[in-house]
This record gives C-alpha cells, sequence and structure tokens, in this order.
C-alpha cells in the first residue's frame, strides 16, 4: 500500500491542484480500474470544492491518500465551519434545483463516506473498491 499527501490553501489553490496531485497517484498505480479513478476523483473533487465554496479564505485542506491494486481511500481534513447534519439526508433534489446534488454524488460514487467534526477541523473519509470494506 502507498499513501500520499497534498496540502492545500484557497486562496491561491483551486480543485485543479488536486486533479493534478491524483495524476501522479494514478501513474502509480495502473492496475486500478479507470471507473475506479473517474469515481474517486469525482467524489474528492466535490467534497474540495465544497470546503472552498463554503468556508471564507483562506481555508485549508489536506488529503491524505492510501491506494493499492483493491481500491483507494482518502482523508480530507480542512479548517473550515463545523457542518452538522451534512450526511442525514443525502437523496438527490428535485429536477429543478440548481444545487445541493454535489454530496449525494459523492455518497453514489464511493463504497463508504463519513464525515466527523474533531476539535476544529472536518474530517471526511472517502472509499472505492475493497477498501472501503475496512473501517
Amino acid at each position: 500500500m502507498r499513501e500520499y499527501r497534498l496540502e492545500l490553501q484557497a486562496p491561491p489553490d483551486t480543485v485543479d491542484v488536486m486533479h493534478d496531485f491524483l495524476k501522479s497517484v494514478w501513474a502509480d498505480h495502473p492496475v486500478l480500474e479507470s471507473i475506479d479513478e473517474a469515481a474517486f476523483e469525482t467524489a474528492l473533487a466535490e467534497i474540495v470544492s465544497n470546503v472552498f465554496k463554503h468556508n471564507p479564505p483562506p481555508v485549508t485542506c489536506a488529503v491524505d491518500t492510501s491506494v493499492d491494486e483493491s481500491g483507494i481511500v482518502a482523508t480530507i481534513t480542512d479548517s473550515g465551519a463545523p457542518v452538522p447534519g451534512v450526511l442525514d439526508d443525502l437523496g438527490m433534489p428535485d429536477a429543478e434545483a440548481e444545487g445541493g446534488r454535489g454530496l449525494a454524488l459523492v455518497k453514489l460514487l464511493t463504497d463508504r463516506f463519513t464525515y466527523e467534526r474533531r476539535g476544529d477541523v472536518n474530517v471526511w473519509t472517502i472509499a472505492r473498491g475493497s477498501l472501503g470494506a475496512h473501517a
């Protein structure tokens, strides 16, 4: 199992930095299925972009990732405000709604999705593949 870490601060960092980070992770693990890579990357981008969008700058975000041939898991720690009840209702909103799909999409794309507040930071965990079954 390999472990990777990315530290972001917005501004100046954007979600593009996270996409570049994952390119190097995927290059190290060519045995992961492309569907798993795409689903995981989309889920991670949703969380990171929500952290940046819903918190006043500057906001910090660290992404700790573990990956092997059977799957990938990331723990995202951010300095944003608490998000109570965020995972209570992750159904898709009505078709006319202009937002509210991001975290519901994360749930659909991952095998495990958790959130908790630890002290003064938010901790999000996502996993795809058999690594998602161990937690």
